[in-house]
């Protein structure tokens, strides 16, 4: 059985998550559940994470750990990893204190992305996570203008000159990888208004 991958420990309460990867996602999830238990999940500067400020607020039984994905190698994991925080990040829902999932490994092949999309094409989230993105970004988008920057990179993006960041046709958020179009797109809170 392969246990190296992407876990996420995700708030029922509130919808948040915190996402990481582990060569032993089973050993590393419940390591934090320890830490969490003895209010001792903090970063490398000893400052309570905002997790652990969950745990005390909501307790144990509110929190769900689970494997997203299995992956091979370290490579794999941090793209996967990657690609989560991208989709979520500026949502704001998100326990994780950084944006990025990089620890200095350098850039994944253009194999192992492909392989990664192929993997991850078509998973999607438990319904009732979905509701609670929903929820939190009702109002975000209204009334929103798009500074020159950004109109300059949605005409890029509409004339086919940038393949690397997406902008949803429904709300007009920009959001880099295949990630953006698998869960924003068809999940966009303006499309299902409609």
């Amino acid at each position: 059985m392969m246990k190296s991958g992407v876990y996420q420990i995700i708030n029922k309460v509130t919808g948040k998550f915190y996402v990481g990867r582990s060569m032993n996602v089973y050993s590393r999830m419940k390591g934090h559940k320890r830490r969490l238990k003895r209010d001792a999940h903090r970063d490398k500067n000893g400052i309570r994470t905002h997790l652990q400020n969950a745990w005390n607020k909501y307790g144990e039984g509110a929190f769900i750990f689970q494997p997203i994905d299995f992956f091979e190698t370290k490579e794999e994991q941090i793209l996967a990893e990657q690609e989560v925080i991208d989709t979520f990040w500026e949502s704001g829902l998100l326990y994780n204190k950084s944006n990025s999932a990089n620890s200095g490994t350098g850039p994944c092949s253009e194999e192992t992305k492909r392989k990664i999309s192929k993997k991850l094409k078509g998973r999607t989230l438990p319904e009732e996570q979905k509701q609670k993105i929903r929820k939190s970004n009702i109002g975000k988008n209204k009334g929103k203008k798009h500074t020159k920057e950004a109109r300059r990179k949605i005409s890029e993006f509409q004339n086919g000159k940038s393949k690397r960041r997406h902008i949803c046709p429904h709300c007009g958020f920009e959001g880099g990888g295949g990630a953006m179009k698998r869960w924003h797109f068809d999940n966009c809170k303006v499309k299902n208004d409609k």
